[in-house]
């Protein structure tokens, strides 16, 4: 699954991964598997911090970030993959 980063923050994850006496790969993985258990263990619902507010208003349309913050989880539904024959 390609993210794209910007130079500033693959720089601040590198960092955070050295101190944390590991690599980027294994941090994401760790923040991922770490949102998606509190989304389970919270029945679904996800708080964001504040500034996810601003965040996603700078980064999407005005239209697409109502959604969003209507259904912030939404865009992290699993699509069904299609099947090889």
């Amino acid at each position: 699954m390609p993210v794209r980063l910007d130079p500033d923050e693959k720089r601040q994850l590198q960092e955070i991964a050295e101190k944390l006496g590991s690599n980027v790969s294994a941090l994401i993985r760790l923040l991922v598997s770490s949102y998606v258990a509190y989304y389970e263990r919270e029945g679904g619902h996800v708080t964001h911090p504040l500034e996810w507010n601003d965040i996603l208003q700078k980064s999407l349309s005005a239209e697409a970030a109502g959604k969003a913050a209507e259904k912030p989880i939404s865009y992290l539904q699993k699509k069904p993959r299609s099947q090889k024959p």
